[in-house]
């Protein structure tokens, strides 16, 4: 929630793109999204949500802290293959972002009873509607204080301690009537 808003300016400003090229990256994040929603319902039915869910936290925390390296790293190469690499890296970032958004919420009400799915269900769009409104701000702060990195790397913080709640959730598996 707290980095999309920004890619398309990072894209402009640090990799020195169009500004009609500017949108892919966050394009590729989409695409990768559509691609792979059914396919990480399948892949969670067979290993669990939980396992899916912590599994794509981890790997997206390596690979924001891969984007806040990205730029050192690539500064002796093209601009093309600064940009390909980019785009790889956030591609792969909506592969791992749809196994979580896609399997929180069947998580979500495997949790609830029939009586307290409406309340779980609002609680879990509170949280996701907070997070969109309050992400852009404190990103947008971290921008002016540490640069456009620096919203990689409070990417990263986010997904790890993400990681560490999601290991204390005991519920939510299908179970097997429903699976």
């Amino acid at each position: 929630q707290g980095v999309l808003p920004f890619i398309g300016k990072y894209s402009l400003d640090i990799l020195k793109t169009s500004a009609g090229t500017a949108a892919l990256a966050a394009g590729m994040v989409g695409v990768a999204y559509a691609i792979f929603a059914i396919p990480s319902g399948y892949v969670a039915h067979k290993k669990g949500r939980k396992k899916t869910i912590r599994a794509s936290l981890a790997v997206i925390s390596c690979l924001t802290l891969l984007l806040f390296f990205h730029d050192p790293l690539t500064a002796g190469m093209s601009a093309t293959t600064r940009l390909y690499s980019f785009w790889l890296v956030m591609f792969l970032f909506g592969i791992f972002w749809v196994s979580v958004v896609t399997n929180s919420f069947p998580m979500l009400w495997q949790m609830a009873s029939w009586g307290t799915i409406g309340i779980y269900t609002g609680l879990y769009y509170t949280a996701s509607q907070g997070a969109a409104i309050l992400a852009p701000v404190l990103t947008g702060a971290i921008i002016d204080i540490a640069g456009y990195r620096g919203i990689f790397l409070f990417c990263t913080l986010c997904m790890a301690t993400a990681f560490l709640v999601m290991g204390r959730v005991k519920a939510g598996e299908a179970d097997a009537k429903t699976a």
